[in-house]
């Protein structure tokens, strides 16, 4: 290769150059993500699933009082508080979410089970308020843990 060939391959003149670089500012700029782009936030989305659950825990605690009325009074203690908890969380979920009791179909409910339940949340949401950096929120969850441990033992009492 000549030298005179390297030399005039590697010279632009100013308007490339210049339209080159402003090329280049429009594609740039044309892949920035805009303000109306949502961005997933996992702290959202662990809440519904908590609340999600809440809403199963309810729906089946509402089914095994159709099945042993003799259950009524304590459930309706787990059904009141869950309420509360939902209401309590639901300003940490995404605007306009709601998340429903799960379309899965109705298995064989026990109150064992459910009293299972209630320890695993206490235990599940303690966790997740000890890892979020929001001071309010892990307040609120950790409150939540608390009172489903007192689920899980109140309704103990009533497992044959």
């Amino acid at each position: 290769m000549s030298k005179s060939v390297a030399a005039t391959s590697l010279v632009l003149n100013r308007r490339t150059f210049l339209a080159g670089i402003s090329s280049t500012a429009v594609l740039v700029s044309s892949c920035s993500v805009s303000s109306e782009t949502p961005i997933a936030d996992p702290i959202a989305g662990e809440i519904e699933k908590i609340v999600k659950a809440k809403r199963d825990l309810i729906s089946d605690a509402t089914g095994l009082i159709s099945s042993d009325p003799s259950l009524s009074s304590p459930l309706q203690i787990v059904i009141d508080q869950n309420l509360l908890h939902i209401e309590g969380l639901s300003p940490y979920l995404p605007a306009g979410s709601s998340p429903s009791a799960s379309a899965i179909p109705a298995q064989e409910l026990s109150l064992a089970a459910l009293v299972t339940r209630c320890a695993v949340f206490s235990t599940n949401n303690l966790n997740t308020a000890s890892a979020i950096s929001d001071a309010e929120l892990s307040r609120v969850l950790a409150l939540i843990a608390g009172s489903e441990m007192q689920h899980h033992v109140l309704l103990t009492g009533f497992v044959a």
